[in-house]
């Protein structure tokens, strides 16, 4: 039966180790040469700073100490593996993290609906989409976006304020860029209107590469097919009025009438006496029925009126 390694490496180190123990030893220091160094330095610090000595006590004190530096050896090693593993843990974490916010997931909303679709974005931002609207954005993993948003047909934006993040709305090869206000794009086949209720924004064209910036609200800009920038001034109330699905025509000349039937549908009508241009007209009518406005200013100015 073999003796004990401590038993061996004591004699070993005492001197008094055997032929075979002297072997055992040596393969023990070679196999475990931070183990060896320890209990080398235990004997020496116990056994020769203490003569005259008594062999087996010195043995025994050697032993005891071998025992606790392994302890102590064996729980460096454990509190080592454990920082790696966390270490590790913590770089997959931050690395999942990382890689998921990254990665982006569409939104979009399209109103098939004959009524009016309001949303609130990520930010805080309100919206209403007009019948046949759409509107699409891109949220990150956390779920909050930055601020840029594409359109089709009509749409009211009330801007949650960001003065570090500006909100960007893409529409028709048209960029509107605002602070935190309240406005209404409108893309049409041959021209995209942009008119301002509150606030102030900037508006720039992809094709033309000209820029302007609306600060009064009841200011618009119209972007027509060549990319070209008109602006002009309209009634406040008669472009504002579809998000309550009526139009409203209080103290509106006929020839703002003309122009927001142009503006807000794209229909195109001939006055052909411009004298009725400054005749003042009152009264509502459906936001989304551009012929009954026609059929009822016809009626009122008691001439035919055909779209161009």
């Amino acid at each position: 039966m073999k003796a004990p390694i401590e038993k061996i490496l004591a004699n070993y180190f005492a001197g008094e180790a055997s032929a075979d123990e002297i072997g055992q030893a040596e393969a023990f220091r070679k196999q475990y040469a931070e183990e060896f160094a320890v209990w080398e330095k235990a004997f020496h610090q116990k056994v020769f700073e203490n003569k005259p000595f008594d062999t087996e006590k010195a043995k025994q004190r050697l032993l005891n100490t071998i025992k606790q530096d392994t302890r102590i050896i064996r729980k460096r090693r454990l509190i080592f593996r454990l920082k790696v593993a966390a270490i590790f843990i913590g770089l997959m974490l931050i690395g999942t993290a990382l890689y998921f916010a990254g990665q982006t997931r569409p939104v979009t909303y399209q109103n098939s609906t004959a009524e009016l679709m309001p949303v609130t974005l990520p930010d805080g931002t309100e919206v209403t989409l007009d019948k046949n609207a759409t509107l699409h954005y891109e949220t990150n993993f956390w779920g909050s976006f930055h601020r840029e948003v594409d359109m089709r047909g009509r749409v009211f934006f009330h801007v949650t304020k960001d003065a570090a993040h500006p909100f960007n709305v893409y529409a028709n090869k048209l960029t509107v860029t605002v602070l935190g206000t309240q406005f209404t794009v409108n893309e049409l086949n041959n021209h995209t209107q942009v008119f301002l209720t509150e606030g102030k924004v900037r508006v720039e064209s992809e094709l033309s590469k000209s820029k302007y910036v609306i600060t009064k609200p009841g200011e618009q800009v119209i972007v027509d097919r060549k990319g070209e920038l008109i602006h002009n001034r309209v009634n406040p109330a008669l472009y504002a009025s579809w998000k309550s699905n009526k139009v409203h025509f209080n103290h509106c000349t006929v020839k703002e009438v003309v122009q927001f039937l142009d503006d807000s549908y794209g229909v195109e009508v001939n006055i052909t006496d411009k004298k009725q241009l400054d005749r003042k007209l009152y009264g509502s009518a459906p936001a989304d029925d551009e012929q009954l406005i026609i059929n009822a200013l016809s009626q009122i100015l008691q001439t035919d009126i055909e779209p161009k």
